[in-house]
Order: structure tokens, then C-alpha cells, then sequence
């Protein structure tokens, strides 16, 4: 500071992050000693934090009184002084502001203390001078004239629930616009009260001096914390309190006002991404609760926790008040006898009572107290008693209130729907071509995985598309994966210009999360229904929707499928919004013939307009309105209404979306005038509606007179053939429509006829959709012939047209042959193509070179296209899948995979292959440097192609191969092995599963496991290991240092093999299912979970434990904490066993994942577990299905769990 006062920073380098240095040696300080710490004064001394909090309160002093610390000493002087704990002068009798200029000097105290370790912390220091702020110029103008302002310190305080007690905060958290309304009670009336308590709680309230009526228990609900005040734990309590309340102040809501830094805190916690926990670290800081009434006075009081005694009497109520020292003194003792007999009957101490300052009061002075109270005046009063406390945050005005009761699960919309779940964050995922699996990482851990993903595939402009699936999964802590599946395997894939949209719903108390992009979405309601498919492709689920529902409100849906069967994709149509419900059609695109449950959750969502939309944005990458957004993630419940539509937006309108909608007539006018007029300019969707001949014909009508659209959807119309005719004859002369879908719709022949001529003279039609129409093969040489003169189109779809035949195809390969410098994708799956159907459509891939996808998969082309595959170097993607390979087309494939240079992944199991095929393509990977995972399983290659498949392994770019049910031989295992052992074979992972190997060649496989530093992941099921084998392989687990993965399911594992897990470090995965394990070995396994703390994946099923071996489990259960996931499937097989295993579940706190299905549990032990799940935190996911469970344990398991487990599987 200069002597003109102007403040100059200094010592510029020596500021950084604390947590980079934590200390300086002295010498590379400036030793300025008139700021210094007195540590910094002495030899050997080092440069601390706790220095730079000592010269901090040096500088506020000298900002405070103006002037040089020390000015008048030398340098040795200072540090004699300082040493020895001299200080600068604080004074405040020369300053203006009294209570301000006290709360600074009491802040330079707490930095300059002598001991460093007493000194406080810099962010109190900047806490304190920002609360400075709040403070009046003079507090006692703000009180009445009766009370003194040193007996209410804290009476801008809020009060803090604690584990241990209810006291006021250390900041200030409001201010007075007024003075508090003061009420003198009876000066010399004394009030004692003797009071038995039962439940922990009002013990609570009553040793913190708050009455049992003075908290509402609804103020209480959004305290998502270890409240005692909702502990309903039975005590046996004995409380007393003598008091002499003298004022009571009225803290009215109106007259008070958050303070500037509380204020400042919440809003911006309410920024904050994570603003649930944000908001209860204020409540940390400034208090839970307000207190609307003061009482202060003087008071005496004890509270005895007794031990329950059946023999002591129950006291009851006692309640007596006096108003002199004579009225005490002839009932006084009267009172207190009473509480001294009932202390003494139960051993406790009644010879003092504790004062409300803290002071021990004897019972022999109690008389001199009460003359202290009644000759005191009111600078002796204390708060004795906090009355009609509420939440802090009422003090604060709206909007700003309502914003924290919705983060709290408070506000209104909550408290009358009962769903406390809300919409915590949002986002899209840009989809790439050919890219199905995508892996969304929050960007900070989330406080649990309770949550549930909603999403929808969308186009760019979100406009919605029904022909894929996005499966949501693995949701966990860090992030989810959203998986793109086909609906509909008739066609291929395209995901060009597709996007995801998700939202994320859950309890913002325990996911932490809550963005505030979404805080302005209502959920109107929020539930889930089961259903089953059983020989049928759909079924319908009725949907109860609230009442008076608006047009704004749109329904989002997602489905759990079953965990061992996630193969199925499915579909929900919706009719419209009527009499308060909604018909859900669920479609699957696999007819089953089991029983496997499905889950339908849905819920309704409203945007509620707070005048900010324009504003806000979903996204990182991809950025949406939150308006669009809204749109785009689920679907109107209303049916849309296209003449409100046309008069609500301005005209032309790029693109309209209509499928699903069962257009009606009106539509249909409708959009016959949006068309005539141009008003769609771009993209008609009408898929997933019945086109009528009348509709047909006024669409057909109005789509001749446009002169814009480009693309038009008419997948799954079931479109009359009679307007298809008419739109092929409009379709001639058009020049601009590049993009038409009639997928799904069994055109007739003449309908398919009049779409070949239109394709011989249109020029502008680019992507033509005619996958499964049922093309006959007169229609498919009219349109294969077309394809000669057609120049335009570069995307054809002719899959699932299973009548073409090998003239059919004779023309349309020519056809290729004169397209080839403009088609590019053409997918002819699902076309039984003859032998010589091959040869025309493989020869004419030599001589297109502009193709780049082709799909030919179950087609049964063999080896007549691969044979031209090296030749045809501009493919990108091909797929074989389901066609028979030959040794023929292996030997072509040979050629193919010598030439291809980015193959990574093949999959060629379940070809049945002959040995001599399984040779031809040995020879074929041999010659190839890309790939890096090979599928072999379930073909019989042989041991001859397995010999040469060793070789290939030792060129060490295959890590992953599956050779499950090969018949590979002993040889090629047994060099498989020496590989291994000296490292020549790179393999990460490898399935040898269901091969018939001798015990000599599996001894050697196993050995090899000793020295092997690559293989992560092992798979031996269903191969016999006998005890020598089975000691080689215990001292091989003893000793791998890599193998994390590990399968032995059906081995007949033995004792020795468990107990090597002692000593292993490196599994994490273990399944030992089907091995009829001893005794001895399930006693074990039990040690092993205590002491191995890498497993974290544990399957024991179709393992039977008797009750000994079940509590040794049940035991080790309670110890580890490292597995996550236990199967137990068909091991509990008696009844009445599984006592101990399910008790032990209420003290495990890692399983995340249980199995307990098929067993044998019976009522007891049903009941038991119910209690388990109930006081259990950890455990997600429990299948007890398949338990025959009696209706009430059944009820009480569904209850127990109901917002707990992310998924419970209990179905018979």
C-alpha cells in the first residue's frame, strides 16, 4: 500500500496452485519482516500456507488502520517482538461501525495466531469478509429497544441439522427489512416440564430445546441426508426443563430477506450441472430451517437415556409452572422429587441439572438460580427455544423459490403428481454411416445409476424413422451405449443423416445431475407395464393417461427386454389420445414361442413455456432448440391437425412427417392443398398409413401439380395398386423427386409393370425402395430391363423379393454392367439365387467398378461371386451372412482375402464346414496380414486345417479366436499350446469350448498358462478334466500373471483348481456352473472369497450347497467386498436352505447383481430375503424367477424393492 493508499500487488513469483507447492524454503522468500509469520523469523523454517494466512491478517490490518505494520521498529526489533507473540494494536474505539469493524479484527486474530496450526483457512477468511456485507451499520437498530443484541448473536442465523445437534450457522443467511415484532411474556413466570420420549426423534428435538410441534414433517422431505429428525428409533428418555421465558420475537417471512452472499451461493448452485448437491452444501453453510418465534429467557435442563426396564414404572407427563421464589419452594420440590425417585430407580445421576449457557447448575442451587433469573434483567437473557421453524429457502421469492423446491422435489408438480423422478439431462448422438454401437460418456461421474435412458432415432431435421431400433444399455455411473438394430431384416441398413436423441430421467437427490436446459420439463406421468408375446408378432397394451391432457404433451417410450434374450427388436404404435388412455401396438420383429417378459416404460412430458426456449439448446457436438428437441425424442399424443398446422407456421414448409398418424380424410384434403401449393417444398413422410384409392387419387392429383418435393416415404401403406399406376405415369415427366420408398407394400403386376416403364424414361430418381413387394418374375424383368436405360439411379433395394429367378438376374446383372459408372448400393438379400444366377451377377462385378456395397447375404451365392472378389477393388462392404460355403467358394476366398487389405473381423461360423473347407480357408488366412478377429465356431474345420491355423496364429496379428465345436484335434492343440507357453501365439482371447480334447493335450494347454503373458481371456466348457489335469491347471492359475476371463463350465473342477484362487491376482471373471462341486470344494470357494478381492464376477449355478457349505458362503459374502456379480441359479435345492445366504445380503454392500432363479425357497426364507432387499443398498438387478413364491412374500419382495433395484425378475 502507498502512502497515497493506492493497493499495489507484489511478489508475482511466487504465486501458483497450492496443491503444486506445498512448502518454500525461506531463502526464496523476500523476508519482509513487517508481514511476516513468526515461524518465517527462526532458522530452518519453511514457507507454508499457513505464512501466507499469517502476512493476509497482517495486510487487513494495515488496510484497516492505514498505516505500516511496526513502522517505528528495526527489522531485529520486529522479530524479537513477533517471536515472542507481540501483535499490532487492535482497537475499535475510533471507528465508525462497531459491529463491522469487530467482525474484521476478530478475522485478523484468527489469521495471526502464534501457532500456525490454530490459524484459520483462507476460504473462512473470504467467507467472513463476505458476509461483512450483510451486517447492518449497527445491529441494535434493527432490534427492539428490549432486547440486547450480545444475547442474540445468531439471530440472522439459520439452524443446521447435524448428526449431533441443531445449531445456528456460522454465516449469516438473512437480514431484516424491519424490525423483529417483540412480545414480553410474564417476567417472573417459571415453566418445568417433565417428559418421557419413546422415539429418537422428539428426544432430539428436545435436547436441541425445540417442542415436537415446532417442525412440519413435510419441511423435512427434501433433506435427502442422514436426518435424525426422521430417525423413528425406540429410545426410553427421560427429559426435564425448568425455564423463565421472557421475550418472544417474531421473525415473520416478510420481514426478513436472504442475505447478499447466501443469495449469491444459491444462485449459483442453481448454475451448477450438479445442483442438488450444490444447494445442500448451503444448507451446510446457512441453515436448514428459519425459526418464525424466538424465545429467550433462561432455562435448566437434562435429558437421561435410560435402558428399558420392565420392572420401573412408566413416569408420565409432568407439566407445573410457578411465579415466585415462594411459589418454587412450596412446589418446586414436589416436582423435582418426583424426577430424582424415577432417576434413582434407574441408577442415574439427579444431583444437577446443565443451564442453557452450559454452566452445571447443582440441585441445592437451583432455588439461588431462579432468584438470579427473576433479579436479571435483559442482558442476561439467552435463546432457550426455537418455535414454527421452515425451510430456508421460503425466505427467498419467486421465481428463485420455486427453482430450488423443483431441484429439492418440493415443488408443486411433484407434491400433486407423487413422481418425484424429472428430467436431469439430454443429448444427441451424431450417427455415422455403418456405425450401430456408440458409447455416450457423462462428463462427470453421476452420484448412482438410477436412472433411465428415453431416445428415438431421428433424422437430422428430427424428423423420426421407425424402420431401425435404438437400444439403450450398460448404464452405469460413467455413461450408457445406445445400440442401432434393423426392425426389419428384409432390408438393409442405411443410417445415413440419422441422429439419437435421449433423455435421461431419474431423482435428482440420487443422480446428482440435473441440467438446467431441462428443468423446464415437466413429467405428467411415469410408468411401466409387462407384457409377453407367445406365437404372435404384436400384442396391445392400454396406457391410463391423466386427464385434460394438452397438445403439447408428447409420450416417450423405452423397452427392457430380457436379460437372456436380447435378440428381438421391438416396436410401439400409438392411437390417439381418447378418454384419458392411450393403446400402446407393441410389434416384434421375431415371433417367439417362449414366455420371455418384456417391459413397456413410458411416460408423458410437458414443455412448460417460461419464456426462455429460444434461448436454450440440447447438445455439445449436434446443438437442437430444446423446442425441436422436444419434438424430435418422443411423439405427440395428439393426432396432428394439418390445417392448424399451415395456419400456425410460415409457409413453405420444408419437410412434414405424417407417418403413423392413420390419416383420415380431412388429413388428406388437407395435404392435397399443402402439396398443390407448394407448401411442402422437400420430404413427405407418409409410411405407416392406409392409402386408400380416393385418398390415393387426390394425393396422386396434388403431387403432379408440385413442382418441389424430392423425397416421398410411402413404406408400409398399403397403397391400392391403381395409384401406384398413376404416380408411375407422373413420375415419367417429373424432374424433381430423386428419392422414393414403397418398400412393404406387394405390388401387384400391373402397378410393378408401370414402375419399370417409368424407370426406363425418368431421369431425375436417384434411391428406389422396393424391398419386399413380392415381385414376381415378370415384374422383375421389366424392371431389370429398365435398368439398362436408367442413368440416374445410384441406390437400388430389390431384397426380399424371393421370386426372381436366374433370368431375372441374367438381365439385371447386364443391367449393372451399363450402370456401373452410377449405381453404388444394391442389396438383393434374401433372393434364393440358382447356381447360374451366380456365375451372371458375379462376372458382372468385374466389370462394375462404381458398386460399393452389395448385400448378398442369404442368398446361397457360394463361391461363383467370390471367386470375382479380388478383382472387385472398390467394395467397402459385403456380406455373406447364412450363405453355404463350399470348399469351392472357400478356395475363391482364399484369393479374395490374399488381395484385401482392410478386412478386420470375419465371421464364418455355423457354415457347416467339411475338413477339406476348413483346409481351403486355413490356406486363405494365411495369406492375410488385417485380420485381427476370427469366428471358426461350429464348423467341423478338422485337424488338418487346424495345424495350419497354428501357423496363421504364430504370424501374431490374429488376438481373438473362437474355435467353440471345431473338432480341431490333439496335434493342433498341443502346438497351440507350445505357442502359447513360449509367447509365438499373441492370442488375447480364445474359446476352445465343446471340443472332444485328451487329457494328455489339455494338461499341456493348461500347463502353458504357467509362463504365458497374452491370453486374457480362456474358455474350457464342456472339455473333462481330471485330477492330475486339474492339479496342472490349480498350479498354472497359481502363476499366470494375464488371464482375467476364465470359463470351466461342465469341467468337473476339483478341489485343488478352487484353491489356487488363494494365490491368483489376475481373474476378475470366473464361471464354474455345472460342476456338481464337492464339499470341500464349496468350503473352499468360501475362503477364497474372503481372501481373493479380484473377483468381481462369480457363476456358481447348477451347483447344489447343502446348509453347511451355504453359510460358509453366506459368511464370505459378508466379508467381500470386490464381487459384483453372483449367480446362484439352481444351488439351493431344500427347503428351508438359504437361511444364511440371504441374511448375509443385508451386510454385503459390492454385489451389484444377483441370480437366485429356480431355486427352492420357501416362505421363512422368502420373508427374509424381502428384509434383506429392504435394508440393502447396493444390489441393482435380482432374478428370483422361477421360485414358486407364496403371493405374500411375492408382494412383499416387489414392495421392498419397488425403488431400490433397477430390475427384479420374480415371475413364476
Amino acid at each position: 500500500m502507498t502512502r497515497h493508499m493506492e493497493p499495489k500487488i507484489t511478489n508475482f513469483h511466487l504465486a501458483k496452485k497450492v496443491s503444486d507447492v506445498e512448502v518454500y524454503d525461506k531463502g526464496s522468500s523476500l523476508n519482509i519482516y513487517n508481514w511476516a509469520a513468526p515461524e518465517m523469523m527462526q532458522d530452518n523454517s519453511f514457507y507454508t500456507q499457513k505464512c501466507e494466512i499469517f502476512s493476509f491478517g497482517m495486510l487487513l490490518w494495515e488496510l484497516a488502520y492505514q498505516k505500516i505494520p511496526y513502522k517505528e521498529k528495526s527489522a531485529k526489533e520486529i522479530r524479537d517482538y513477533v517471536i515472542k507473540g507481540g501483535r499490532e494494536d487492535l482497537t475499535i474505539s475510533s471507528l465508525t461501525h462497531p459491529k463491522i469493524q469487530g467482525e474484521f479484527i476478530n478475522i485478523i486474530e484468527k489469521g495471526w495466531k502464534h501457532k500456525e496450526e490454530e490459524r484459520t483457512s483462507l476460504d473462512e477468511i473470504i467467507l467472513k469478509l463476505s458476509e461483512l456485507e450483510d451486517i447492518p451499520n449497527d445491529l441494535s437498530d434493527q432490534l427492539p429497544s428490549l432486547v440486547n443484541a450480545s444475547s442474540i448473536k445468531d439471530l440472522s442465523h439459520g439452524l443446521i441439522i447435524d448428526m449431533k445437534k441443531i445449531h445456528p450457522s456460522n454465516s449469516s443467511a438473512f437480514t431484516f427489512k424491519i424490525k423483529p415484532e417483540t412480545v414480553e411474556l410474564q417476567a417472573r413466570k417459571f415453566q418445568a416440564k417433565l417428559a418421557p420420549s419413546s422415539i429418537y426423534k422428539d428426544s432430539f428435538l428436545l435436547e436441541n430445546h425445540i417442542d415436537q410441534s415446532a417442525i412440519n414433517s413435510e419441511d423435512l422431505d427434501w433433506m435427502n441426508i442422514a436426518n435424525p429428525l426422521k430417525n423413528e428409533t425406540p429410545v426410553n428418555d427421560i427429559y426435564l426443563e425448568v425455564q423463565n421465558p421472557r421475550i418472544e420475537l417474531v421473525l415473520k417471512k416478510g420481514s426478513i430477506k436472504p442475505s447478499e452472499s447466501l443469495n449469491n451461493y444459491i444462485e449459483e448452485a442453481l448454475k451448477h450441472h450438479y445442483p442438488y448437491q450444490e444447494l445442500m452444501e448451503a444448507f451446510k453453510i446457512y441453515g436448514h430451517l428459519i425459526p418464525e418465534r424466538v424465545i429467550l429467557g433462561n432455562k435448566l435442563y437434562m435429558m437421561s437415556h435410560l435402558i428399558a426396564n420392565e420392572k420401573s414404572p412408566n413416569l408420565g407427563a409432568v407439566n407445573d409452572e410457578w411465579t415466585t421464589n415462594e411459589d418454587f419452594v412450596a412446589k418446586g420440590d414436589e416436582f423435582f422429587n418426583k424426577w430424582e425417585e424415577y432417576m434413582k430407580q434407574n441408577h442415574f445421576d439427579s444431583s444437577y441439572l446443565i443451564s442453557i449457557n452450559g454452566d452445571i447448575v447443582m440441585r441445592d442451587d437451583i432455588e439461588q438460580w431462579v432468584n438470579n433469573c427473576l433479579r436479571g434483567g435483559n442482558d442476561f437473557l439467552h435463546v432457550i427455544s426455537w418455535k414454527n421453524l421452515y425451510p430456508l429457502y421460503e425466505i427467498f421469492d419467486d421465481p428463485l423459490r420455486q427453482e430450488i423446491k423443483l431441484i429439492l422435489g418440493n415443488d408443486d408438480q411433484t407434491n400433486n403428481s407423487k413422481i418425484k423422478e424429472k428430467v436431469l439431462m439430454a443429448g444427441i448422438i451424431s450417427v455415422q454411416d455403418s456405425t450401430t454401437y456408440y458409447r455416450v460418456k457423462f462428463s462427470n461421474h453421476l452420484e448412482s445409476n438410477k436412472y433411465k435412458i428415453f431416445g428415438n432415432l431421428v433424422t437430422n431435421d428430427g424428423v423420426p424413422n421407425d424402420s431401425y431400433v435404438v437400444k439403450f444399455k450398460s448404464m452405469n455411473m460413467c455413461g450408457f451405449s445406445a445400440i442401432i438394430e434393423n426392425f426389419n431384416n428384409n432390408c438393409e441398413m442405411s443410417i445415413k443423416n440419422l441422429q439419437i436423441t435421449w433423455l435421461l430421467i431419474g431423482i435428482p437427490s440420487e443422480v446428482g445431475v440435473y441440467s438446467s436446459d431441462t428443468r423446464n420439463i415437466s413429467i405428467l406421468r411415469l410408468e411401466s407395464h409387462e407384457f409377453k408375446f407367445t406365437g404372435c408378432e404384436n400384442c396391445e397394451v392400454p396406457l391410463n393417461v391423466p386427464k385434460n391432457l394438452g397438445p403439447d404433451s408428447i409420450l416417450i417410450t423405452s423397452f427392457v427386454y430380457p436379460k437372456l434374450n436380447y435378440e428381438p427388436c421391438l416396436v410401439a404404435k400409438f392411437s390417439n389420445y381418447c378418454d384419458e388412455e392411450i393403446k400402446a401396438n407393441i410389434y416384434i420383429n421375431k415371433i417367439l414361442n417362449n414366455d420371455d417378459i418384456f417391459q413397456l416404460e413410458w411416460g408423458i412430458l410437458l414443455l412448460k413455456d417460461d419464456g426462455n426456449e429460444c434461448d436454450k439448446k440440447i447438445g455439445n457436438d449436434l446443438v437442437m432448440p430444446i423446442s425441436d428437441f422436444f419434438e424430435a425424442v418422443g411423439q405427440s399424443v395428439y393426432t396432428k391437425d394439418l390445417n392448424k398446422i399451415f395456419e400456425n407456421i410460415t409457409l413453405p414448409l420444408t419437410k412434414l412427417d405424417l407417418s403413423y398418424n392413420k390419416l383420415n380424410t380431412e388429413v388428406g384434403k388437407a395435404l392435397e392443398n399443402a402439396l398443390k401449393t407448394n407448401a411442402v417444398t422437400e420430404s413427405l413422410n407418409l409410411s405407416h398409413n392406409h392409402i386408400n384409392l380416393e385418398m390415393g387419387k387426390k394425393l396422386v392429383g396434388a403431387f403432379e401439380a408440385n413442382t418441389t418435393l424430392a423425397h416421398l416415404n410411402l413404406e408400409s401403406t398399403e397403397i391400392d395398386p391403381k395409384v401406384v399406376v398413376d404416380l408411375a405415369n407422373v413420375l415419367k415427366n417429373d424432374k424433381h423427386l430423386i428419392d422414393l420408398n414403397l418398400s412393404h407394400n406387394k405390388l401387384s403386376r400391373e402397378a410393378g409393370e408401370a414402375l419399370a416403364k417409368t424407370l426406363e424414361i425418368n431421369n431425375t430418381l436417384k434411391i428406389l425402395n422396393l424391398c419386399n413387394n413380392n415381385i414376381d418374375t415378370h415384374v422383375g424383368k421389366a424392371i431389370a430391363i429398365a435398368l439398362k436405360n436408367n442413368k440416374a439411379l445410384v441406390d437400388l433395394d430389390l431384397s426380399y423379393n424371393k421370386n426372381f429367378d436366374t433370368k431375372v438376374i441374367k438381365i439385371l446383372s447386364e443391367s449393372l454392367e451399363y450402370n456401373s459408372n452410377n449405381l453404388e448400393h444394391l442389396n438383393l438379400s434374401f433372393i434364393n439365387l440358382e447356381f447360374q444366377a451366380g456365375i451372371f451377377l458375379a462376372k458382372s462385378l468385374e466389370k462394375n467398378h462404381t458398386l460399393k456395397k452389395l448385400n448378398l447375404s442369404s442368398t446361397n451365392i457360394g463361391s461363383v461371386s467370390v471367386e470375382h472378389l479380388n478383382s472387385k477393388r472398390s467394395l467397402t462392404g459385403l456380406n455373406f451372412k447364412d450363405d453355404l460355403v463350399d470348399c469351392v467358394t472357400a478356395k475363391h476366398l482364399e484369393t479374395a482375402l490374399k488381395e484385401n487389405k482392410t478386412l478386420t473381423d470375419l465371421d464364418v461360423s455355423s457354415n457347416n464346414f467339411s475338413s477339406e473347407t476348413g483346409k481351403t480357408l486355413a490356406e486363405a488366412l494365411s495369406l492375410n496380414n488385417t485380420l485381427k478377429s476370427l469366428n471358426l465356431s461350429k464348423n467341423n474345420i478338422g485337424s488338418v486345417a487346424g495345424e495350419t491355423l497354428v501357423n496363421v496364429l504364430k504370424t501374431k496379428a490374429l488376438t481373438s479366436i473362437n474355435l467353440e465345436s471345431t473338432r480341431i484335434g490333439s496335434k493342433t492343440v498341443i502346438d497351440m499350446a507350445q505357442g502359447l507357453k513360449h509367447d509365438t501365439i499373441s492370442l488375447n482371447d480364445l474359446n476352445l469350448s465343446y471340443n472332444d480334447i485328451d487329457l494328455e493335450e489339455i494338461k499341456v494347454l493348461v500347463e502353458a498358462l504357467k509362463t504365458n503373458t497374452t491370453l486374457k481371456s480362456l474358455d474350457l466348457s464342456h472339455i473333462f478334466i481330471n485330477l492330475d489335469t486339474g492339479k496342472a491347471l490349480a498350479k498354472s492359475l497359481e502363476k499366470n500373471k494375464t488371464l482375467e476371463n476364465l470359463s470351466l463350465v461342465h469341467c468337473n473342477i476339483s478341489y485343488e483348481v478352487i484353491k489356487a484362487l488363494m494365490h491368483n491376482k489376475t481373474l476378475t471373471q470366473l464361471d464354474l456352473s455345472n460342476n456338481n462341486l464337492s464339499f470341500d470344494a464349496q468350503l473352499i470357494l468360501a475362503k477364497v472369497l474372503k481372501a481373493n478381492n479380484m473377483i468381481n464376477s462369480l457363476n456358481i449355478s447348477h451347483n447344489e450347497f447343502i446348509s453347511t457349505s451355504e453359510m460358509a458362503l453366506a459368511e464370505a459374502l459378508e466379508e467381500n467386498n470386490s464381487l459384483t456379480i453372483l449367480k446362484l441359479k439352481s444351488t439351493i435345492t431344500e427347503p428351508g436352505n438359504g437361511m444364511a445366504l440371504v441374511k448375509a445380503l443385508e451386510i454385503n454392500k459390492s454385489l451389484i447383481e444377483i441370480d437366485l432363479s429356480h431355486n427352492n425357497i420357501n416362505f421363512k426364507v422368502g420373508i427374509a430375503l424381502a428384509k434383506s432387499l429392504q435394508v440393502n443398498n447396493s444390489l441393482k438387478r435380482v432374478d428370483l424367477s422361477s421360485n414358486n413364491f407364496d403371493s405374500k412374500v411375492k408382494s412383499k419382495i416387489e414392495k421392498v424393492s419397488k425403488f431400490k433395484i433397477l430390475s427384479l425378475n420374480i415371475k413364476i
